[in-house]
């Protein structure tokens, strides 16, 4: 319920024309109709909101994607419109630095999430995507003080040497959000 709220609220401040692009980075990216841009910064204060009643993994995770955004790691963030159950899918669009390669970026973000909570399960598999070789995650888990949900994460290393993640998130309900995921991934393109 407070999930519907927290993008509800979101979602009514934000607007969309279907492309997260990164200045900086060239890369666009196109997501399904219906969904919304919604810049960092609002995401980050509806996000603060939500700390004073979040516990365990949930909180843990909010602050650090309030830390992943005001390092600018964070650059775009767009919400599926809010199922019937009463949650949306998430996406996610992060620039890191500092990665040796594609396997050193793979690893950093294998070993971050399982920092933040228990997974029942990770797969890490190599993909191709249009703007070049990718690893994807996909991980399940059952966060403390949350519902059970599947991210998947498509990482790629830039040709300037820098680490882009296509993250989503969705309910392990959502039984159509690992074709959105790939469906979203495959529109990448190099501006």
């Amino acid at each position: 319920m407070l999930v519907a709220l927290f993008v509800a609220v979101i979602l009514a401040a934000a607007c969309s024309d279907g492309t997260l692009e990164v200045a900086d980075v060239d890369v666009r990216v196109h997501y399904p109709e219906g969904w919304t841009e919604v810049p960092p910064g609002i995401v980050k204060s509806q996000i603060e909101e939500q700390l004073e009643i979040a516990s365990g993994e949930i909180r843990t995770t909010f602050e650090l994607v309030i830390r992943e955004i005001d390092s600018g790691v964070v650059r775009a963030v767009a919400f599926s419109p809010i199922t019937s159950d009463g949650f949306t899918e998430t996406l996610f669009v992060s620039i890191e630095e500092g990665d040796g390669d594609l396997d050193a970026a793979s690893g950093r973000r294998v070993a971050r999430i399982s920092l933040l909570t228990p997974s029942l399960q990770v797969d890490v598999t190599d993909v191709d995507l249009p703007i070049g070789p990718a690893r994807r995650m996909d991980v399940f888990s059952e966060p403390q003080g949350g519902s059970p949900s599947h991210l998947i994460e498509y990482i790629v290393r830039l040709e300037d040497g820098r680490t882009f993640t296509l993250s989503g998130t969705a309910p392990t309900s959502d039984q159509s959000f690992a074709e959105t995921m790939r469906v979203i991934a495959e529109t990448l393109e190099a501006t």
